[in-house]
């Protein structure tokens, strides 16, 4: 998939499968995503974001080396996933007319 394809399926998905890297929850928060997070192992960062935003109840994470895909998606089903600030920010104004000149 190019940039544009994998923008417009994370735009359309309810609940978005990826690694737990700061800048990709940061963006999964400001789309207001639901997300299972799989850290990268050796990672001790992204290991310590998916442990505390599992915590907070936000996303279900599980461990690559005993990842199980229908666990998972029933597991995240309890977890609320990132709430969307406010839309009028800036940056969303920024984001929405590029991804709306992409389209």
């Amino acid at each position: 998939m190019n940039a544009q394809e994998i923008n417009k399926a994370i735009l359309e998905s309810d609940l978005i499968i990826s690694r737990s890297g700061y800048s990709t929850i940061m963006d999964l928060a400001q789309l207001g995503k639901r997300a299972i997070f799989v850290p990268t192992p050796g990672q001790p960062e992204q290991e310590y974001l998916a442990e505390k935003l599992m915590k907070e109840k936000i996303a279900f994470s599980m461990p690559q080396d005993s990842f199980n895909l229908q666990q998972a998606l029933s597991q995240a089903a309890a977890y609320a996933g990132f709430t969307r600030r406010n839309e009028n920010t800036e940056l969303s104004k920024a984001v929405k007319v590029l991804l709306d000149e992409t389209n």
